[in-house]
């Protein structure tokens, strides 16, 4: 359901950036709250899920990486549970 949610915000961020008057109000998106405009706030928000995913996907290559180093009986003692001693 996540990755659903995402999807859905990535497909309301209007990638058009805020325009602030003097009252600090976001003209751009009709944003007159106490709050940042919810663009803004989106636009954060996406930017951080994209961080975690990208650094998701390095600790993955990272695993991989350390997974191939390991000998091919390693490997069978790994994927059966057993532990693995040093």
């Amino acid at each position: 359901m996540e990755k659903q949610i995402i999807e859905l915000l990535e497909d309301l961020h209007d990638p058009y950036p805020c325009e602030f008057d003097h009252h600090g109000n976001c003209q751009a998106h009709g944003w007159f709250g106490d709050r940042p405009c919810p663009q803004k706030r989106l636009k954060t928000i996406l930017t951080r899920e994209q961080r975690s995913a990208r650094l998701t996907k390095q600790e993955a290559n990272a695993k991989y990486c350390d997974l191939m180093k390991l000998s091919k009986s390693h490997l069978a003692m790994l994927v059966m549970g057993w532990p693995i001693e040093n």
